[in-house]
C-alpha cells in the first residue's frame, strides 16, 4: 500500500484501505499528491503522516457547515469522517425523514462498497433502530457474500429479503450470491416475474428452469429479455419448454450476433423466417456459416431477391 500511495493510484489505495491493509512511510518523506488523495490520506491516516512533508502545503479540512453523512462518505469512504459529521449533527434540528434518507443513501453505498466497517457503524450505532430499505439490494448486485451474511444474520428484519434483490446479482454475474439468495432468501410470488426477466437476460437458465418449473412463472417476457440480450440457449429453452402461443421471433439478431444453431432450430420449429435484412446482418459481421447456410435454404432467387 505504501507504494500505491507514493506512486498516486488511489484506486488501488481505496480498495487495499477497505481491505484492512496499513502503510508505513519512510520517515522524511516528501510525498506530492493530488489534493483530494491528500485530504483522504489525511484523513484517514493522520498518524502514519505526522513526519512526512509535502510538495504543497498540506490542505487542512474544510468542510462546508451543510456536509452530510452521504457527501463525507462518498467524498472519503471514511467512518471516522462520517463520525466527526455526526458529532455535529442535531437530531432535533435534522427532518426526520430527511435523515432516514441519508442514512439509507448511506448504507446503500457502504453496502455496494462491500465495507462492512462502514456499514457496521451506520446500523449498529447510527440508527440503530432504522429500516434498512437499499443495503441487501446493494451488496447483492455487487456481489458482497460477507454483507449479505453479515445483514441476514445480524439484521435479518431490517431489510428486503426475498423480494427483487437477485435480480441485480443475476444481471452482473455473481453465481455464488445468486445461489446463496435461491436457498436463504428466494423471491416471493409477487417478484418472480421481475426475477425470471433478469434470470433470462442475464442467461442464468438453470434459475429460469427453476422459477418455471416449480413456481409455474411466465416467461413471455423473459423470451424478448432473453434475445434482446444474445442468450440463446436460454431462448431456445424457453421456445420449447415454455408453451409460447405463435411466438413472433426476428431472425436479423441471431444472424447479426452468428447464432447459426439458433437459426437452424427456428428454421426446424418454422419459428418466424428470414427478413429482408437476415442475410445482409450475417454477412455485414462477418459469419460466412449463416451466409452459406441461408444460400442453401432459401434459394439462389430468394437470396437475390433480398439483396436487390
Amino acid at each position: 500500500m505504501t507504494h500505491a500511495v507514493m506512486c498516486r493510484h488511489f484506486d488501488v489505495v481505496l480498495f487495499l484501505h477497505l481491505h484492512g491493509k496499513r502503510f508505513i512511510i519512510p520517515l522524511n518523506t516528501t510525498l506530492r499528491l493530488p489534493p483530494e488523495m491528500q485530504q483522504w490520506v489525511l484523513a484517514n491516516y493522520a498518524d502514519e503522516l505526522q513526519d512526512c512533508q509535502f510538495e504543497v502545503p498540506k490542505v487542512p479540512w474544510r468542510l462546508p457547515a451543510d456536509c452530510t453523512i452521504a457527501d463525507a462518505y462518498k467524498r472519503t469512504n471514511s467512518v471516522r469522517l462520517m463520525q466527526y459529521v455526526a458529532a455535529r449533527e442535531d437530531p432535533d434540528e435534522m427532518d426526520p425523514f430527511y435523515r432516514r434518507w441519508l442514512f439509507n443513501k448511506t448504507t446503500e453505498m457502504a453496502a455496494a462498497r462491500g465495507d462492512l466497517k462502514s456499514l457496521r457503524w451506520l446500523v449498529e450505532s447510527y440508527l440503530p433502530d432504522e429500516f434498512l430499505t437499499k443495503a441487501v439490494a446493494a451488496a447483492a448486485a455487487n456481489g458482497h457474500m460477507s454483507v449479505l451474511e453479515w445483514l441476514f444474520e445480524r439484521h435479518h428484519d431490517r431489510g428486503y429479503w426475498g423480494n427483487t434483490e437477485m435480480c441485480g446479482a443475476l444481471t452482473n454475474g455473481h453465481v455464488k450470491v445468486v445461489e446463496w439468495l435461491r436457498t436463504h432468501a428466494a423471491p416471493r410470488a409477487e417478484c418472480m416475474t421481475e426475477v425470471m426477466d433478469a434470470a433470462a437476460g442475464a442467461g442464468f437458465l438453470d434459475i429460469v428452469t427453476w422459477l418455471y418449473d416449480e413456481h409455474k412463472v411466465s416467461v413471455r417476457s423473459a423470451l424478448a429479455n432473453a434475445m434482446s440480450n444474445r442468450q440463446w440457449e436460454t431462448s431456445q429453452w424457453i421456445l420449447e419448454h415454455g408453451e409460447l402461443l405463435m411466438p413472433w421471433i426476428n431472425w436479423d439478431q441471431p444472424a447479426k450476433d452468428g447464432a447459426l444453431s439458433f437459426l437452424k432450430f427456428l428454421y426446424a420449429h418454422s419459428i418466424g423466417s428470414p427478413g429482408y435484412f437476415t442475410l445482409q446482418a450475417a454477412a455485414w459481421n462477418g459469419h460466412l456459416d449463416i451466409v452459406k447456410w441461408l444460400h442453401c435454404e432459401l434459394g439462389e432467387r430468394r437470396i437475390m431477391a433480398t439483396w436487390s
